[in-house]
């Protein structure tokens, strides 16, 4: 079932969301962000949350970057 964050919640979006998605799911995200592929990841969050484009856009934009080694 697709997360839905409306109203109040989409203050805290960036976070929650990245907490709330599954941990398979979050590090595609990861994947496709460290890859600069963020239109797969704003896809993936679509697909996941139901947040609409501009708001995944906004969550891949805020999105941590993983720590290269």
């Amino acid at each position: 079932i697709p997360l839905r964050l409306v109203g109040s919640e989409m203050c805290i979006r960036d976070r929650s969301v990245r907490g709330a998605l599954p941990a398979s799911v979050s590090s595609e995200v990861d994947r496709l962000v460290s890859a600069d592929q963020k239109i797969q990841a704003i896809k993936l969050v679509r697909e996941h949350t139901g947040l609409g484009l501009k708001e995944s856009k906004d969550v891949v934009e805020a999105w941590p970057r993983p720590r290269q080694l």
